[in-house]
This record gives C-alpha cells, structure tokens and sequence, in this order.
C-alpha cells in the first residue's frame, strides 16, 4: 500500500487512516469503508453512510488539527444543505457544541473542528482517533435521519418561502403550493 515515491507526511497519513480503520472496527463502529485504500495518503478519509451524495469525512493537517465533517454532493446539494442550515440550532443543540457550516462549489459541509493539536504526534493519535470517531458518529447519528426525511418523504418538494427555505411533504404539498404560489 505505501509506495516508494510518496513523501514522509503521505506514508504518514496512510499510517494514522489504518491505525484509525484498525480503532474504529476495535470499537464496532458502523462507518464503512474500514479497509485500507489507495486514497489513504491523503489528509481525510471519507465513509460513506448508506445514502448516495453523502458521506461523513475525517480530516486532520498540520496547520489546521482536525476536523470530522458531514459532507454533501450532487445536484441537491446546496438544497439539502440550505434545508439543514434552516435547523442548525436544533442540529447544534443534538451535536452539543456550534459546527462549522461551509460550502465550496462541488460540496457542502458541516464540521466539528479541533485546533490546536499536532497531528504528526503518534503517541496522541489514541486520542485524535477517539476524539474523530465519536465525532463522525454523532455526525451521522444526527444527520442520517434529517436526510433520510429529506430524501424519502413523498418526493419533498423544497421551495423558498418569505426568504427561507420550505420543505413541504405528503398530502400537504398542494396547500403548500398554494401557499408558496400566494406569496410568490
């Protein structure tokens, strides 16, 4: 897995992504992939959740520390990620602490964020490897559901209404777009 040509800090990362992989299986975490992967010598990991566009992502640099992070792709994303950011006090008071709400053109992301720690410290890599496991799983215990509704309730029909957006569902969608259109 590591090759010849990688620099110090890629066989690195590939180290602290197996040595993470190897923690999280000890634990019986239900994040996936844990097998070793060629994007390892990279500085974050994705693990896919079970819902296409979304993935949940480890970070950790040099500079910046680490970061667990909810990430979204695809053609809805900045509608999801909008339809999230409408329940960011609900999702914040779930996660116990303020995130991180960013977006860049081909994803959107909500993140822990953990400053001011030496990533290239191996005897605290127990503690980094806790502290982004828990993280990525509170992540996914908080967000799967809210897509999951977003994602599979009637074909949601998401809209703006008054300058937020709207989220209508089910039976409710023709007064919802009765409303929508009577404010239009």
């Amino acid at each position: 897995m590591v090759k010849e040509n990688r620099s110090e800090r890629q066989k690195q990362n590939i180290r602290y992504w197996t040595e993470f992989c190897t923690y999280l299986r000890q634990r019986g975490s239900q994040l996936h992939p844990l097998e070793p992967m060629e994007s390892d010598y990279k500085h974050y990991r994705d693990f896919q959740i079970g819902c296409p566009g979304f993935a949940v992502r480890a970070g950790q640099r040099k500079k910046e520390g680490l970061s667990a992070a909810f990430i979204i792709r695809g053609a809805n994303a900045r509608t999801y990620f909008r339809a999230l950011k409408q329940q960011s006090a609900d999702i914040e008071n779930e996660c116990g602490e303020l995130l991180s709400w960013y977006s860049v053109q081909s994803e959107k992301r909500v993140a822990f964020l953990k400053q001011d720690i030496d990533v290239t410290d191996e005897t605290d890599w127990p503690n980094q490897h806790e502290w982004l496991a828990t993280k990525l799983e509170k992540l996914n215990e908080v967000f799967q559901p809210r897509i999951d509704r977003l994602r599979y309730s009637n074909e949601a029909e998401i809209g703006r209404l008054n300058g937020k957006v709207v989220v209508v569902t089910g039976a409710s969608k023709g007064i919802g777009k009765a409303i929508a259109s009577a404010f239009a």
